[in-house]
């Protein structure tokens, strides 16, 4: 028999073979194109939202760092003011005190200029108490810890109430009168016959000067004391 003599028979391939131009083939490769871009738009669609969550999580970290930056800023800037407003108040007590020691430096020049006027005073004060100091050991000189007053210093004659010294050294009329004013004293002044013969009576060995000068004008003749010369007192 041939097989035609067998209808119901099929005719089978290969297993894992498959006929190009039968139609369950072609739909299959349909399928299998059709699916690939969808797989392809499915995986960008996760890596997008996979960048936005990270993107997201990224922006609220930021977000929190800035926050936190941010209070820290305010807090900074409060103690800059609170620190400013204290360096305030320290400017206007240095102030203060600035202004006072200045005023207390004015009161201490003027006390300062005080004292050196009391200072020359009391320094002239001195030097006169010396003079004066060295007149009293002219006329009450130490004896035995005691003073021993006399109406003359030591060297001088008395005459009435006046006392005189009579000078051996030699020197010019302007220079005896200098002595004469050092010792408290001057050239004499012939006042009285009685004193000029007093006087007299001690210079007729020697020469002396008296208190009688032209020095001024010459030929008008003036006694120390500015008077001018009388005939009758010399």
């Amino acid at each position: 028999m041939s097989e035609l003599d067998y209808p119901d028979q099929h005719v089978y391939s290969p297993v894992g073979q498959t006929s190009h131009n039968s139609p369950g083939a072609q739909n299959t490769e349909k399928s299998g194109q059709s699916s690939h871009p969808n797989r392809l738009a499915a995986v960008c669609l996760g890596l997008l939202y996979t960048l936005l969550l990270t993107a997201a999580t990224v922006r609220c970290i930021l977000y929190t760092s800035v926050s936190q930056n941010y209070s820290l800023l305010e807090r900074d800037l409060e103690e800059l003011r609170a620190n400013n407003s204290n360096m305030n108040k320290d400017k206007d007590l240095l102030q203060r005190d600035y202004n006072s020691l200045i005023t207390q430096n004015n009161q201490l020049q003027r006390d300062y200029n005080s004292l050196i006027t009391q200072n020359n005073q009391l320094q002239r004060d001195f030097d006169a108490v010396v003079v004066k100091f060295t007149i009293l050991d002219q006329y009450c000189p130490l004896r035995s810890q005691k003073r021993v007053c006399r109406p003359c210093p030591e060297g001088w004659e008395q005459k009435n109430s006046t006392c005189y010294y009579f000078s051996t050294e030699e020197k010019s009329w302007q220079d005896s009168r200098s002595d004469c004013l050092k010792q408290g004293a001057d050239l004499v002044i012939i006042e009285s016959e009685e004193e000029q013969d007093f006087i007299s009576k001690h210079t007729r060995k020697d020469d002396y000067w008296i208190g009688l000068s032209d020095s001024e004008t010459e030929g008008t003749w003036l006694w120390v004391d500015g008077t001018p010369l009388q005939k009758d007192k010399a």
